[in-house]
């Protein structure tokens, strides 16, 4: 059972009431690289957003016959079911990986402001709408990094945590880890050490 408690500057302190002498230090991961730009063989285009918002050109050959699509029409169903088309026709991909590799996504922030719709396409065998939720983990800043601190006792009975470190090196941060909020992410993090 985690316990948690916010602190002024956003660092969350996550505490499991099975490990008392363990507590998680978590702060949302400032520099995260996009899911997209991780991998080479991904995309994901922001087509519409909030507010006619800025929107992204088209980098991918599949990206461009959407957007084509899109500004002929102004159908996102029809510009979808183009792309698809055309990558079983012109690219060879059978239906089912089109299907899958393929998609159109509303990703939503925390305000009614924030959302975004996104095309997103992975070539290998990735299933896009994963992608497409991970960028929208990506676009509302729900990546974080999380620390683990051990507790001591001092002489004069203070408990003092200590990062726990490996021959002067902080081993126990892991940034880039994906998730709605703080005690996700300290479980993704128990999950990872």
């Amino acid at each position: 059972m985690f316990d948690t408690k916010y602190l002024a500057d956003g660092t969350v302190i996550v505490t499991d009431s099975d490990t008392p002498n363990t507590r998680y230090v978590v702060w949302q991961d400032e520099g995260p690289e996009s899911p997209a730009e991780r991998d080479d063989n991904s995309e994901v285009m922001v087509y519409r957003t909030a507010y006619n918002g800025r929107v992204d050109a088209p980098a991918d050959e599949l990206a461009i016959v959407f957007q084509r699509v899109l500004d002929q029409h102004n159908d996102e169903t029809l510009a979808l079911l183009v792309t698809q088309r055309y990558a079983r026709i012109i690219l060879g991909w059978s239906p089912a990986r089109a299907n899958e590799s393929i998609v159109t996504y509303s990703a939503r922030g925390y305000s009614q402001g924030d959302w975004w719709d996104i095309l997103a396409i992975t070539h290998e065998d990735e299933y896009a709408e994963s992608l497409a939720k991970e960028w929208e983990q990506w676009a509302r800043g729900d990546v974080w990094c999380v620390m683990l601190e051990t507790s001591t006792v001092c002489d004069k009975g203070d408990t003092h945590w200590d990062a726990v470190t490996d021959q002067g090196i902080d081993s126990t941060v892991i940034g880039g880890i994906y998730a709605d909020n703080a005690e996700s992410a300290a479980a993704e993090y128990l999950g990872m050490i």
